[in-house]
C-alpha cells in the first residue's frame, strides 16, 4: 500500500511586466511580477514608481505597448506598462 503524498497548496499564477515612465531628464524601467489576476494599475502600484516620483498624478493614463487602456485591463507575461505624461504642447 502506498502512503498518500502530501501536496502544498498551488502557488498563484504569477506575471511579470515592465513598468515604464519617462521624464525630461530621467526614465524608469522596473521589472514586476504581480498576480495573474492584477490590473495594470495593481502593477504601477506594485512597481514602487508614486514613492520614487510622488508627484505623479492620482490619475494616471495607462497604456501598453503603446495603445491606451483602462485602468483596469489585466495584466499579462510581457507586457509593457506605460505611464503616461501629460501633453504639454499639442
Amino acid at each position: 500500500m502506498m502512503a498518500a503524498s502530501m501536496r502544498a497548496e498551488p502557488l498563484e499564477d504569477m506575471v511579470r511586466a515592465t513598468i515604464v515612465y519617462a521624464l525630461p531628464d530621467r526614465s524608469y524601467c522596473i521589472e514586476v511580477e504581480v498576480t495573474a489576476d492584477s490590473t495594470l494599475a495593481d502593477a504601477v502600484d506594485a512597481s514602487g514608481l508614486r514613492q520614487r516620483e510622488p508627484a505623479l498624478p492620482v490619475e494616471l493614463d495607462l497604456g501598453v505597448f503603446g495603445r491606451p487602456q483602462p485602468h483596469t485591463t489585466k495584466v499579462r507575461s510581457g507586457d509593457r506598462i506605460e505611464v503616461y505624461r501629460p501633453l504639454t504642447v499639442d
